[in-house]
């Protein structure tokens, strides 16, 4: 009786294993139909909606293109509109992908007709709109709001330079930027700007400035480079150029030392000082800065020596000045801390030089867009849309 149970029990067994593996098999199954439904039947919702979505998602990239770049557009165009009335073509900035990052193009006119503005315009024009770019880059950088534009006019038609100086001095009122901006033109064509510095040389041919009435800072705490000393530095050997806040001009007759200025201001915040830099029978050059709240920043190089180059920081609440020799490449950290003026991805948005006066047009796409800190979220709506 055991003998003939005992098979059977076995192939029930083997039933019941069977059943169940079928059981789990089924419910796989079902599991996997059922989510197979769900997302069927999104895919469909999706579709339904597909047109309704796209339809928004295109009208929240047309408003994240005029909140990323559309004031650039035009505080840019008006800028061209005002210096050069002749240009009836708008500036159009145009958000791409580059290699999965954000591109600008920065395009005088739109659609197909639109025109490369370093490639495709005359130099007046690349100029006025690099000064304008200037503007807004050292705006969204967060580095002190002063620079130097150096003859951003030299190709502009003598007749417009006024008008152009004019629209930079109202820029920089209105975005709170201190800037030196030094042409070859007369004074005469910036008398409606207050602080006019001209240079000449007096009867024993040495360097000095004379300025006109000036503006007044509101007080000592403003933010703002008061004063900027050169002694035995090139052609300069003892000049102060004293600034107010907004525009200064500093004009005067070719190879009088303004651009030298500049090449003294690179030589302060870059650490690029060099021996030629020295004047002729001199054994050191000094730089200096008055900065808000009496401080006081000094670069010193000398011709012979260990530390070839010296920073120095002073302020009212100390006792004596910090001394410390500059880094290899770069001055102290305490510079860069109180002056705030750097290279910016490579580029010198607070210097400019006079004999590369393009800004950021001839670079690349990429480096336009990022600078800028354009087409980030135009770049998320893309992707949202896919």
């Amino acid at each position: 009786m055991q003998d003939s149970i005992s098979p059977v029990v076995t192939r029930l067994a083997a039933a019941i294993k069977e059943a169940t593996a079928v059981e789990a098999v089924v419910s796989e199954r079902r599991q996997r139909t059922a989510a197979l439904e769900k997302t069927v039947a999104e895919a469909r919702y999706r579709l339904e909606r597909q047109p309704e979505v796209e339809s928004y998602m295109l009208t929240l990239q047309q408003r994240v293109h005029q909140r990323s770049v559309g004031l650039y557009e035009q505080l840019l165009t008006a800028l061209i509109q005002d210096v050069l009335p002749e240009n009836v073509h708008p500036i159009s900035l145009e958000l791409d992908t580059e290699k999965g990052l954000p591109a600008l193009h920065i395009q005088l006119g739109k659609g197909e007709f639109a025109q490369d503005i370093y490639e495709d315009t005359g130099g007046s024009l690349t100029n006025v709109v690099s000064s304008g770019l200037r503007f807004i880059a050292l705006e969204r950088s967060g580095l002190r709001k002063f620079m130097v534009l150096d003859e951003p006019d030299c190709w502009i038609e003598p007749h417009r330079v006024p008008r152009f100086a004019d629209i930079l001095s109202d820029m920089a009122s209105r975005i709170h930027v201190q800037a030196i901006l030094i042409s070859h033109h007369n004074d005469s064509a910036f008398t409606s700007i207050p602080d006019r510095h001209v240079l000449g040389k007096n009867a024993q041919g040495v360097i000095e400035v004379r300025k006109s009435r000036g503006s007044v800072w509101p007080d000592d705490v403003t933010p703002g480079i008061r004063w900027i000393r050169l002694q035995r530095f090139m052609s300069h050997l003892d000049t102060t150029l004293e600034l107010g806040p907004g525009i200064n001009v500093l004009s005067g007759p070719n190879h009088i030392g303004k651009s030298a200025i500049v090449n003294a201001l690179r030589a302060f915040c870059y650490q690029k000082g060099a021996d030629r830099q020295i004047m002729h029978g001199h054994g050191d050059f000094v730089i200096s800065m008055g900065l808000e709240g009496g401080k006081v920043l000094t670069c010193t190089r000398v011709r012979k020596g260990a530390r070839k180059t010296t920073y120095s920081y002073m302020d009212p609440s100390m006792a004596a000045p910090r001394v410390e020799p500059a880094e290899k490449t770069h001055p102290p950290d305490f510079v860069l801390q109180h002056l705030n003026i750097q290279r910016l991805n490579d580029l010198d948005i607070q210097l400019s030089h006079q004999k590369m006066p393009v800004f950021l047009l001839n670079e690349p796409n990429t480096k336009q867009a990022a600078l800028l800190s354009a087409g980030l979220e135009a770049d998320h709506v893309r992707t949202m849309l896919k």
